[in-house]
């Protein structure tokens, strides 16, 4: 054999055993280390951030409540929150995501998949950041901002309760918490722990899996902090240092020790909001504020119909959408400031409002609404 077949094959057989030993190489090599970083501005995910607070320091209108634009996105009704991102305000229906202008103009419609058109139906929007993060039936797609494909997660269980934090996707999946980076989809890690409800300080807090309590899992170690047998919960908020457990009835737990501080028997029509002091709960026709140091109630205010979705917090303003329209309460008093009619409505807001850019902005029907005023 020449010199030079022998470099040659020298050279192929390195160039073979690199790749090789790419095919070993840690999956961490091809992920950005974890970020525990929440956004913190507009409107990114459901109920706003990872701990459910459904607060922004943000003001919105409160001296009066005018309509900015309406947009007809779609023939279904719209389902679950809306999102504001950098680039406008998303939507979503059962077959599809729509993307809206800051001036109610459409910018992108999604309604199908990859190369062989597969219908798209969605379930949920997770979040926004380069692009959605969508819930469907067969997992969660991350979408780009042109509406492809950047990674989809397809695990053999369903999907059952998600946050999202920094730069990872905390999931349910069957008995397990599978926590998934948003950049690439790569798995990061998986452990035995609650379906997730809220994140705040390195723990994630949510029903257990087998039905039988509350669950804290510690997201750095990755073991649990604390079970709790008594609760039955269906979702929750963090508030300053407690988990407020809702279900049929609402109950406070250390977040540290889950150690229970108060419970009382209300059964909420929506999630709560939460400045860190008060929860701001709706309950039919009425918006309550509620200790959340020893679950009292520190004022109650009637609504003008049913609310019928959980309530938001700007700055010293709780907003309360309604089967009717929204209403504006002051935060610290329980005085109605000010309202808005959506006259085309049948009754149906597909979630709570949410702030940005000093508007609101409303789901009803198919529709998108931006509301303005003054403040």
């Amino acid at each position: 054999m020449t010199t030079d077949r022998r470099a040659a094959r020298r050279g192929l057989l390195t160039a073979v055993g690199a790749a090789a030993v790419g095919l070993w190489l840690p999956a961490d090599r091809f992920r950005a280390p974890a970020s525990w970083t929440p956004a913190n501005t507009n409107w990114p995910l459901p109920r706003r951030d990872p701990a459910r607070t459904a607060a922004t320091p943000t003001p919105g209108p409160t001296a009066s409540l005018d309509l900015v634009w309406e947009t007809r996105v779609a023939d279904r009704q719209l389902v679950g929150s809306l999102l504001v991102g950098d680039r406008g305000v998303v939507a979503a229906t059962h077959d599809g995501v729509t993307v809206l202008a800051r001036d109610g103009d459409l910018r992108r419609r999604v309604r199908s998949l990859g190369p062989f058109e597969a219908p798209l139906w969605v379930n949920a929007l997770l979040g926004v950041d380069d692009g959605p993060l969508v819930r469907v039936d067969g997992g969660v797609y991350a979408l780009d901002r042109r509406g492809g494909v950047r990674w989809r997660l397809s695990p053999s269980s369903a999907v059952d309760g998600s946050v999202f934090v920094g730069n990872t996707l905390l999931a349910g999946v069957g008995d397990s918490v599978v926590a998934v980076d948003t950049d690439t989809g790569l798995e990061r890690w998986r452990a035995p722990g609650p379906l997730p409800a809220a994140w705040a300080d390195g723990r994630l807090v949510g029903p257990d899996p087998d039905g039988a309590g509350l669950v804290a899992l510690d997201t750095t170690t990755r073991r649990r902090d604390w079970h709790t047998r008594e609760a039955d919960p269906v979702g929750g908020v963090i508030a300053a240092d407690r988990f407020v457990a809702v279900g049929e009835t609402l109950a406070a737990y250390g977040l540290a020790d889950g150690r229970r501080h108060w419970r009382r028997d209300t059964e909420l029509t929506g999630p709560p909001a939460t400045d860190g002091d008060r929860l701001f709960c709706v309950v039919d026709d009425r918006l309550l504020a509620v200790s959340v140091a020893d679950g009292t109630t520190a004022w109650t205010c009637r609504v003008p119909g049913l609310a019928l979705a959980g309530p938001v917090v700007a700055d010293d303003t709780v907003y309360a959408q309604t089967d009717r329209g929204v209403v504006a309460v002051d935060r610290e008093t329980g005085t109605v400031l000010t309202r808005f009619v959506v006259r085309s409505s049948s009754g149906s807001p597909a979630a709570g409002p949410v702030v940005a850019d000093g508007r609101l902005y409303l789901a009803f029907d198919e529709t998108v609404y931006a509301v303005g005023g003054e403040s």
